[in-house]
């Protein structure tokens, strides 16, 4: 079991999904977690101050997101040399920060899925002529409670589906390269009791000129997440759902080749977190590469 220390802060549902993830590879003891609530967890305080005397090698953000900034302001001011995760995203719009301290990633943990990592080989060296991407999910569905309530609504709290389901913004990043923004429609459309838009279609290209169109809805009551690439002879089809990826001929749709894998979606944080342990760190979001997705939201609100 590893030595290393982290601290955590915040103990919402993401707090607690990294907090179990790490408490598979650490004892209680090096585990600390911030926040006001009343936890039955050895190492748990309400003052952000204490991070300096647990003194950790890592800290994980996980506050709502308008919070980020704040927080990581203190860390860099007062503390030195540590592995910081941010939650994604890593704000709720661009800021200020200048990262001199220690070192920053953000939590886009979709970049552990096996299959991610194969699709990134597959797609290396063929010639791509269009990608659609989805995440079709039901805001009511996420968390038990009252949904309007919770900072996923609430512009002012970091809400809205371009943020809360950034993953797929960040994906077409980490597997295709430099986006063109070519027009978006970024709009509230639903009869959600919330403020904050749900529903985002991108329409972009890659460097080649392909066709990249991203479709992000948090008002659907059809759930959906997958990834389709259309290449010169043949076509590509991951949907994270099922945990299935199928590449498939294009003239006469013959079934080329069949990928499944056991790992869920949930499962990527273990793998996140053992990455992050171990200083693995080519897979993740860099401080920069979560700036890209940022400032690509920004567009879509101008």
């Amino acid at each position: 079991m590893s030595q290393k220390k982290i601290s955590i802060i915040g103990f919402g549902s993401i707090g607690k999904t990294h907090f179990y993830s790490f408490k598979k590879l650490l004892s209680s003891q090096n585990i600390q977690v911030i926040s006001s609530k009343d936890l039955q967890i050895e190492n748990c305080s309400p003052e952000i101050k204490d991070v300096r005397n647990f003194d950790p090698d890592i800290i994980v953000v996980c506050t709502p997101t308008s919070e980020h900034i704040n927080i990581c302001n203190f860390i860099e001011s007062d503390i030195r040399d540590k592995l910081i995760l941010v939650e994604k995203p890593i704000f709720s719009k661009v800021e200020n920060f200048t990262a001199n301290n220690n070192t920053y990633l953000c939590a886009y943990n979709l970049r552990f899925h096996p299959l991610i990592q194969e699709l990134k080989k597959i797609i290396e060296n063929l010639s791509i002529s269009r990608v659609e991407i989805s995440c079709l999910s039901y805001l009511p569905n996420w968390r038990s409670g009252d949904y309007s309530k919770s900072y996923s609504a609430m512009k002012s709290k970091g809400g809205g589906v371009a943020l809360d389901l950034s993953h797929e913004l960040d994906l077409a990043y980490n597997l295709f390269g430099h986006l063109n923004y070519k027009e978006s429609i970024y709009e509230k459309r639903s009869e959600l009791n919330i403020d904050a838009c749900d529903y985002l279609s991108l329409k972009s290209t890659l460097e080649n000129g392909a066709d990249c169109n991203v479709t992000l809805d948090f008002a659907s009551k059809k759930e959906k997440r997958d990834i389709n690439i259309l290449c010169d002879d043949r076509s590509i089809y991951l949907d994270f759902l099922s945990s299935q990826m199928t590449i498939t001929e294009n003239k006469e749709r013959k079934l080329l080749k069949q990928y499944h894998s056991e790992i869920s979606i949930k499962d990527t944080y273990d793998i996140q977190a053992n990455a992050l342990i171990n200083e693995e760190l080519h897979d993740f979001c860099t401080f920069e590469d979560a700036l890209k997705v940022l400032k690509l939201i920004e567009m879509f609100e101008k």
